[in-house]
């Protein structure tokens, strides 16, 4: 499994949670996209994601999509932080800790 955890502030941070559930929605469409645990930071109006996907090619296919750039135009969006994580090695201990993607 591919791991894509994102972060990032919006100057549009009321207007993105509004739309969050089209987001959502928008999200069910991207190809390899296995699950999606969103994140919110009100205090510090910070927002992200933890993106669980079938494969490198999909993974890096969405962080270079024409789709996510339009996302952080249109939000605005600044601070964006990003990791990618391999999880084919460590599985056996996700396993051990009852990780609900490992069962």
């Amino acid at each position: 499994m591919h791991i894509l955890i994102l972060r990032f502030r919006t100057d549009d941070y009321e207007r993105m949670v509004a739309d969050l559930d089209e987001l959502a929605d928008w999200m069910n469409n991207v190809p390899g996209l296995l699950t999606k645990t969103w994140l919110q930071d009100a205090a510090s109006q910070q927002i992200g994601g933890i993106y669980h996907f079938d494969s490198e090619e999909n993974l890096l296919a969405y962080k270079h999509s024409a789709e996510l750039s339009e996302f952080k135009s249109g939000y605005h969006i600044t601070d964006w932080q990003e990791s990618c994580f391999n999880t084919n090695e460590v599985d056996k201990a996700s396993k051990k800790n009852r990780s609900p993607f490992f069962s």
